[in-house]
């Protein structure tokens, strides 16, 4: 299902993950988004209104629609970003946002990611550095733990 209007399509955000990013990154990005069509709690992509292809994806978290996470692309630089003020807006319990956080800590530049949510009441929607998006298991550590918080369990 995709959300409201937009001037980007799932083939044009396809076609920018191949054209800017490398390739581990792109096979990241690439398996993140492809999850969400399979996951039981999917509610639907938005796609975005920026310079460059981006999009959203929705989730039930229990409570209520969240939108979880982002893709944005660029020819520089692509991430992934995590939607932490989003969800805890829509109600997502913090014991949850924290295991999230923590259990995303072990990628390349997000060590400090749950000192750094704490702190900020969790009211940021952090984004991922090329680093750990081309980290050869970081789609598995991202999706371990997206299916953590959105069945509302611990991270094994």
């Amino acid at each position: 299902m995709i959300r409201g209007l937009s001037k980007w399509t799932e083939e044009s955000l396809l076609h920018a993950l191949d054209e800017y990013c490398p390739p581990e990154v792109a096979d990241t990005l690439l398996a993140v988004y492809r999850h969400a069509e399979g996951h039981p709690a999917f509610r639907g992509y938005y796609f975005g209104q920026g310079v460059h292809p981006s999009a959203t994806a929705w989730f039930s978290t229990g409570q209520d629609e969240a939108a979880v996470w982002s893709i944005y692309t660029g020819v520089s630089k692509s991430v992934l970003s995590i939607n932490f003020e989003w969800m805890r807006n829509r109600g997502v319990p913090m014991d949850r946002l924290e295991r999230l956080a923590r259990a995303l800590s072990v990628l390349p530049g997000w060590a400090d990611l749950p000192e750094r949510l704490a702190a900020a009441d969790y009211a940021r929607r952090p984004s991922s550095i090329t680093l750990a998006l081309a980290k050869p298991d970081a789609s598995h550590i991202i999706l371990r733990a997206m299916d953590a918080l959105l069945a509302g369990d611990k991270v094994a």
